[in-house]
């Protein structure tokens, strides 16, 4: 009974987790204003999610302490773009079938995944040198190309399963995806050094 009792624990600690990791990324994106805050809100989630105890981290006190990076804004504003290109051609296919509605909805939102992936990657490798932190992160993403690609799958599920079945998805949407996002990066693949 009390082996029982203790998976229910984890798996309600768990899903505190993920649904708190989901509000912080939102207010973190929501704080910089959402078109200059999707590298900050990025960062503020795997860092969370990097935490030892991220169930009593306190949403105020950890968006003030996580430092800014560099070059976010003009990131943050192409991934603003490509999401609104893509969104906005999700919502046109939905009125009006045509190929250019689905050309903004493909291009921007594969446009955006592709970006959701290097910034995982930028965020990561802030830590290394200032001046090259572009090319370290795409130097991080061959290394990892195994992992980048499953993370980049990962994301296209999550957004097609959020577009096609409810809107409530996106809510939880950044939560339970870092939260993947950071056991992954912690396997070992067999064959891959890291």
């Amino acid at each position: 009974m009390t082996r029982k009792s203790s998976h229910l624990i984890e798996v309600v600690n768990l899903v505190y987790t993920v649904v708190k990791g989901s509000v912080l990324f939102w207010l973190a994106l929501l704080s910089r204003g959402l078109v200059y805050g999707w590298v900050f809100a990025i960062k503020v989630i795997l860092q969370y999610f990097a935490s030892d105890n991220p169930q009593d981290i306190r949403f105020r006190d950890f968006i003030k302490q996580v430092e800014e990076v560099a070059y976010a804004k003009v990131i943050s504003a192409m991934m603003t773009f490509f999401f609104s290109l893509g969104l906005t051609g999700w919502l046109l296919s939905l009125v009006n079938i045509s190929q250019l509605s689905f050309a903004m909805f493909y291009i921007g939102g594969l446009a955006w995944l592709v970006w959701l992936v290097i910034v995982i990657y930028y965020v990561k490798t802030q830590s290394s040198s200032g001046e090259n932190q572009f090319y370290q992160s795409l130097l991080e993403i061959k290394k990892d190309f195994q992992k980048v690609i499953f993370i980049f799958l990962l994301a296209f599920i999550f957004v097609w399963l959020t577009l096609t079945k409810t809107m409530l998805g996106w809510l939880l949407f950044p939560g339970i995806y870092f939260y993947l996002v950071g056991r992954i990066q912690k396997v070992q693949f067999k064959g891959v050094k890291s």
